[in-house]
């Protein structure tokens, strides 16, 4: 696959999921953050293990684009605590940056 070489100012969303070539001087970069993909919860009392999965219009890679809810699940109906599994969360490398 030949990447499309293009002026920034050209680009539209029909080239968005595709490789692209771009030209220009980066002005303004962000840290690299972590960012949760799917997260694993445990409610003791019932031993039940929901999972969530976390999607955003920065997901290209996934086959639709929906955007998911950024909300933690809320505890169940007996209101018992909810603990999160962080060794089962999954997270992403996220970066932003201005191109000019």
């Amino acid at each position: 696959m030949v990447p499309l070489e293009l002026y920034i100012l050209l680009i539209t969303p029909s080239h968005f999921g595709g490789l692209l070539y771009v030209e220009g001087s980066v002005t303004r970069i962000s840290l690299v953050l972590p960012k949760e993909g799917k997260s694993v919860h445990y409610f003791p009392s019932t031993a039940k293990i929901p999972e969530r999965t976390y999607t955003d219009s920065t997901d290209i890679l996934s086959s639709t684009i929906a955007v998911s809810s950024g909300a933690y699940p809320k505890p169940d109906e007996n209101d018992s605590a909810l603990q999160t599994e962080f060794g089962l969360c999954s997270y992403k490398n996220h970066q932003t940056f201005c191109l000019q």
